[in-house]
């Protein structure tokens, strides 16, 4: 009984503590609304980086072989002694292809530089704000104005290398499920039951693999945006210090992974919601909609997605503070020195050397 009793206790604390950080993420939320609205900007450069990729895919696709003629002696006084005559020919379609795969390759590498940009812009942002001092009040910290700002700057100056690396470390993961996809395509109709399961279980090892390095990658991102410390260092460390916190890691994981995802549902259903009464109660539209059915479901899916931008910065937040708690935790063994009172006062229900 002591023993269930203990777990109890145990696991209480460890929810506590991942109700806490979901708070101290709502606060620097609060205190950044900046952050709110770079993942707008973000976009913006994603969509101008894909309008680039195609504008170039496009001309490489168009690419004609160019032959100078002579031109025939009753056209010479028309068209000159020469023209010029574009064609498609087996040498030029092959030197296309090979252009547009490694195009694509760019793209897939690019992308992820992009991906984790933003991460790691919002990821020194809350990691600042974390360590900033609070008030007397402990209602709000002292922090720099603009940190959003701030941190793009330090990113693009200190730490492109750093995001270069960690795209290139899950880059080829995810090409090779590109390439599994596409296999699995080709051969779809003539695959038995075993080559069907050996392709979906090596899918599976990939995004596992996959989803390992994204982690390990945006630890280090979180820890080199604390120290300044290079990638690999950085990323080991990391690792180390949310391994030797598992459990308390997994309760916070989880529980801020549903919230998220509580968040970006209640998001879509609200504004669904508001639109569909709209779409029924509005004279205009109830005599120009036979039904309101797929302008909603267009509402919830475009709502959704807007929800899930917005909750993503949420999801760093909670990240970057749990592990900057951690760092705290380890630097001020008598207790976190830049946590909130709600976070310090759970450092005295945690034992030395549990996990």
């Amino acid at each position: 009984k002591k023993k269930k009793k203990k777990k109890k206790k145990k696991k209480r604390k460890r929810i506590e503590l991942a109700l806490n950080m979901l708070n101290e993420a709502s606060r620097a939320v609060r205190d950044m609304p900046s952050t709110v609205l770079f993942p707008v900007l973000y976009s913006l450069v994603g969509i101008g980086y894909m309008a680039f990729w195609l504008a170039i895919a496009l001309y490489i696709y168009s690419c004609k072989q160019k032959d100078t003629k002579t031109t025939p002696d009753d056209l010479v006084e028309y068209f000159g002694a020469n023209y010029v005559e574009t064609s498609f020919n087996v040498d030029m379609k092959v030197l296309s292809f090979n252009a547009l795969v490694y195009h694509f390759l760019c793209l897939m590498y690019m992308v992820q530089v992009i991906i984790y940009f933003g991460f790691m812009v919002l990821a020194g942002a809350f990691a600042d704000w974390y360590f900033s001092i609070w008030d007397s009040t402990q209602t709000q910290k002292k922090k720099e104005r603009m940190l959003t700002i701030t941190t793009t700057k330090r990113v693009l100056r200190f730490h492109l290398g750093s995001l270069a690396f960690g795209a290139l470390l899950i880059t080829p993961v995810r090409l090779l499920r590109w390439a599994l996809l596409y296999v699995q395509h080709k051969t779809e109709n003539a695959q038995n039951i075993l080559a069907k399961c050996l392709l979906g279980c090596a899918d599976c090892c990939l995004k596992c693999l996959e989803c390992i390095i994204d982690k390990i990658n945006k630890e280090g991102f979180i820890f080199t945006t604390i120290y300044g410390t290079n990638f690999c260092y950085s990323s080991i460390i990391a690792v180390k210090l949310v391994f030797s916190n598992a459990m308390r890691a997994t309760f916070v994981e989880g529980i801020s992974h549903y919230m998220e995802l509580f968040g970006r549902l209640t998001i879509s259903a609200l504004t669904t919601g508001i639109c569909m009464i709209a779409f029924s109660e509005a004279t205009y539209y109830s005599h120009n909609l036979s039904s309101i059915l797929l302008p909603g479901l267009a509402v919830f899916i475009v709502s959704y997605m807007i929800g899930s931008l917005f909750m993503l910065v949420y999801e760093v937040a909670v990240d970057t503070i749990f592990l900057c708690y951690l760092v705290d935790e380890q630097v001020h063994p008598g207790g976190p020195k830049f946590a909130h009172e709600e976070l310090t006062n759970m450092t005295s229900l945690q034992k030395k050397g549990s996990p």
